[in-house]
C-alpha cells in the first residue's frame, strides 16, 4: 500500500491518499467539495509514509466518501464554486437541480417585483440584471452537460449566448418603449426554441465511463 499527499483543486489543501484511490470520487476533508483523487507527482509516492499530523484528514487517513448530492447543493455549487467552470462533466441531476431552483427563484422574484413595483421600468431593469448575472453559471453548466454527452458544446453554447443576448435586447426595447411587436415575437420564438433544446440536452443520458472531458460524474 503506497501513500502520498494529494491536493484539493478547490481549497488547495493537502490530504493523505493512497494510490489505489486514484481516479475515484471522494469529498475533500477540508472544504467538503466533491473531487476526483488526482495522481501523485512523479516521485511523490512513499510506501506506508504517514503525512504530518496537521495534513491528515479529520477522522481518518482517507477523504470522506462522496455521497449523493441534493438538488439544492448542485444549485449552490453551480452559482458559487462552479460559477464559470466549463471544464469537466455534469450529470442530468446536476442540470435539473440547478435549473429547478433558478426557475423557482426567478418566479418568486418576479411575483415580488410585481407586487412591489408593478409594471415599471425598475422591474425590467431588475429582470435584465438577473438575466445577465445568471448567464455565466447557466452557460458553464450547459457546457459541462454537453461534455457529459461527449460534445464540445461550442456550437450550442454560441446559440445559447445569442438567445440570451436577444432576451436582454427585448428587455432594453421594452424599457425604452421602442419594442416592435414583430421583433419581440421573433425573440420570444428564439427563446422558446432554445428552452426546448435545453430540455433535450438535460434529458439525454451521458456517456458511461470517462471520456475526453473527464471522469463519469455518476461513478
Amino acid at each position: 500500500m503506497s501513500k502520498y499527499l494529494a491536493t484539493c483543486p478547490y481549497c488547495k489543501q493537502s490530504f493523505s491518499a493512497q494510490t489505489e484511490w486514484i481516479g475515484q470520487k471522494a469529498t475533500c476533508p477540508t472544504c467538503q467539495q466533491e473531487i476526483v483523487i488526482p495522481a501523485p507527482p512523479e516521485g511523490a509516492v512513499q510506501p506506508d509514509a504517514a503525512p504530518p499530523e496537521d495534513q491528515r484528514p479529520v477522522g481518518g487517513s482517507r477523504p470522506v466518501p462522496a455521497v449523493g448530492k441534493t438538488l439544492w447543493r448542485y444549485f449552490i455549487e453551480s452559482v458559487t464554486v462552479k460559477y464559470a467552470d466549463r471544464s469537466g462533466r455534469a450529470s442530468r441531476k446536476e442540470v435539473w437541480g440547478t435549473l429547478l431552483f433558478i426557475i423557482i427563484f426567478s418566479f418568486a422574484i418576479g411575483i415580488f417585483l410585481q407586487l412591489i413595483v408593478g409594471n415599471t421600468p425598475l422591474r425590467v431593469i431588475v429582470n435584465l440584471l438577473i438575466g445577465i448575472g445568471l448567464f455565466m453559471p447557466e452557460f458553464s453548466l450547459l457546457m459541462r452537460r454537453l461534455h457529459d454527452l461527449g460534445k464540445s458544446g461550442k456550437v450550442f453554447g454560441g446559440f445559447f449566448a445569442i438567445s440570451c443576448a436577444l432576451g436582454w435586447l427585448a428587455n432594453i426595447l421594452v424599457l425604452s418603449g421602442n419594442g416592435e411587436s414583430r421583433l419581440l415575437a421573433f425573440i420570444g420564438t428564439v427563446n422558446i426554441a432554445m428552452g426546448i433544446s435545453i430540455i433535450v440536452v438535460a434529458s439525454l443520458k451521458g456517456q458511461t465511463g470517462s471520456n475526453q472531458f473527464g471522469p463519469d460524474p455518476l461513478q
